[in-house]
């Protein structure tokens, strides 16, 4: 989930489980300003 700096959702998907959390990050489509930061759970380094 992508959510704004007050917490609104911006993007989402549904995904089952047995889906790879990286697979489904990289299909994101980021048109973020340029000041963005993204932070993504920390069991993943890619």
């Amino acid at each position: 989930m992508l959510v704004n700096k007050t917490g609104k959702p911006i993007e989402f998907y549904l995904a089952p489980g047995s889906c790879n959390g990286v697979k489904i990050f990289q299909s994101f489509c980021f048109d973020l300003p340029s000041e963005s930061r993204v932070y993504g759970d920390k069991i993943y380094n890619n």
